[in-house]
């Protein structure tokens, strides 16, 4: 059994991909592809990881497990989907570092289902703009409890990665950019499902409708659907073009106002992150996902 795990990051996804993936339910499970609905695994999961302790789950408990999340007598490619399968939002930054605990989390969930085959699945978002989404999320968090005392130029997802490819060796990570998933929706479903592009998919355009206005997503229904499907490059391109267009100002814009934050302390933040982004590419074990 292959299985999938989707762990956000945090303000990367708002469950939009459960959702999407969930619409092709029926159609995936005729292909041994289960997406159970979140509520039927998400407290169970996180109480089988405390018990474990990180320890190897037992025959017994894999199939408890199996039993309270999956109807199905079994599963080819099971998955699963959650932003707390990473970290709490308020433990993304601490004295550690940048979701320092991503090494040892992905070896507690692989442990969960230890002869299963796992992927971690995981969408990669600038620093500079995921901290303030965290903190308008979350307002009950003072900015300086979450940033945990680290400077904010310091929050790089390179060492993280390092860190998680070293701790769990062999393991598979699907990374993508969270400002790229407008135009890879559909690869990112499809990777994640493990579907080609052949098969038939709902929802592809669940993503760009809540970012292009009404005429935007006609066009781009349009343009994407109908028996002469474009392939991805074209796809792509369609996309981009539509958003330039037709894109929501609103859903693309985002003011950033933070204490002690500049404009130049941003842009070192987003150079960190590019230069991050080509580093992670190149690593073994890491497949990016990119238009």
């Amino acid at each position: 059994m292959q299985v999938v795990y989707h762990l956000g990051a945090h303000c990367t996804d708002d469950d939009r991909l459960v959702r999407s993936l969930g619409r092709n339910r029926t159609a995936f499970a005729e292909e041994g592809i289960l997406v159970p609905a979140p509520r039927r695994y998400r407290q169970v999961m996180r109480e089988v990881r405390l018990s474990l302790r990180g320890r190897e789950s037992t025959d017994e408990i894999q199939e408890a497990l199996l039993d309270a999340i999956i109807e199905e007598d079994r599963a080819k490619r099971l998955i699963l989907s959650h932003e707390l399968f990473l970290s709490a939002p308020n433990h993304a930054v601490t004295g550690e570092g940048f979701y320092a605990m991503l090494g040892r989390r992905l070896k507690a969930l692989a442990n969960i289902f230890p002869s299963a085959e796992c992927e971690f699945h995981l969408a990669l978002r600038n620093p500079a703009t995921l901290i303030p989404a965290l903190v308008a999320r979350h307002p009950e968090f003072a900015y300086e409890g979450m940033m945990g005392g680290q400077d904010p130029t310091d929050l790089r997802w390179r060492p993280t990665i390092e860190n998680a490819i070293e701790t769990n060796p062999g393991v598979k990570l699907v990374l993508w950019c969270n400002e790229d998933t407008p135009f890879i929706w559909t690869d990112i479903m499809r990777r994640i499902s493990g579907v080609g592009s052949e098969f038939p998919l709902q929802g592809e355009l669940d993503l760009l409708s809540t970012i292009v206005t009404e005429e935007g997503l006609e066009k781009l229904g349009s343009a994407l659907g109908g028996d002469s499907r474009p392939g991805a490059d074209e796809r792509h391109q369609i996309i981009a073009a539509t958003l330039e267009e037709h894109a929501r100002p609103d859903a693309l814009e985002m003011e950033i106002e933070l204490p002690d934050w500049t404009t130049e302390m941003v842009e070192t933040i987003t150079l960190n992150y590019e230069a991050d982004i080509a580093a992670i590419a190149a690593m073994p074990g890491v497949e990016l996902v990119a238009p």
